[in-house]
C-alpha cells in the first residue's frame, strides 16, 4: 500500500494513535500483578491467552493456570528457552519497528517508547520482596507494552494486522502474569 508522505512521514491513522495512547494511559491504572498466585482468572483474562497463544502459534489448550511467587521464581529459572514465544514476539516487534522506520515514524515511536519508559517502572513493579523477580516482572510487562505501542503505531503498515502483543497486554492487566512455556505448557501467574 503506497502511502503519501509528507515530510518523510506517512500520516498515522488515528485508530493507531489511540491504540498507543491508550496503552500508556493504562500504565498508571492496571492493577498489575495484583492477582499474582490467586486462581482468580477470570473469562476475559481465558479469552486473552488463547488469543495470545493463537496470534504465536501455540497450542492454547496447553495452558496451566496459577502459581506462587515461589513457583514462579522455579520457573523462571527452568524455562523452556527452545520452545519460548519471545523469538516470535520479537520478529514480529523488529518487523513493527522497521515499518515505523521507513514510514518516518521512528521519532514519533521514540517519543511514545520514552513516554512509557518515563511512567513505566514505579508504576509497575509488583509488590515482591525478592528484587530480582520484581524487575524481572516489571521488565517482561514494560517490554509486552512497548511492543504493543510499537505495533499499534506501524499496524496500517503491516500485512499482518492483528497487534499479538494486546491480548497479552490484557492478560498483565488483569492483574496476572503470562510467564511463558516450561515443560511444554504455557503458564499463567
Amino acid at each position: 500500500m503506497e502511502e503519501r508522505k509528507t515530510n518523510g512521514v506517512a500520516p498515522v491513522p488515528a485508530k493507531n494513535m489511540q491504540v498507543a495512547a491508550a496503552i500508556l494511559s493504562r500504565i498508571r491504572t492496571a492493577p498489575w500483578f495484583s492477582r499474582v498466585g490467586s486462581k482468580d482468572f477470570g473469562e476475559e483474562c481465558h479469552a486473552a491467552v488463547r488469543s495470545y497463544l493463537s496470534a504465536c502459534g501455540f497450542d492454547s489448550g496447553r495452558v496451566r493456570w496459577g502459581a506462587s511467587w515461589e513457583e514462579t521464581c522455579a520457573v523462571l529459572r527452568a524455562m523452556d528457552d527452545a520452545a519460548a514465544l519471545w523469538p516470535v514476539e520479537e520478529g514480529v516487534r523488529q518487523q513493527a519497528a522497521r515499518a515505523a522506520g521507513s514510514a518516518g515514524r521512528a521519532e514519533m515511536l521514540d517519543s511514545l517508547l520514552n513516554q512509557l519508559s518515563e511512567a513505566g517502572y514505579e508504576w509497575v513493579r509488583p509488590a515482591f520482596a525478592e528484587e530480582e523477580l520484581a524487575r524481572v516482572a516489571s521488565g517482561a510487562l514494560l517490554w509486552t507494552a512497548a511492543s504493543a505501542v510499537t505495533y499499534a503505531l506501524a499496524e496500517d503498515l503491516l500485512e499482518e494486522t492483528k497487534n499479538l502483543f494486546l491480548p497479552k497486554l490484557r492478560v498483565f492487566e488483569g492483574g496476572h502474569w503470562p510467564l511463558g512455556i516450561h515443560a511444554g505448557i504455557f503458564l499463567v501467574v
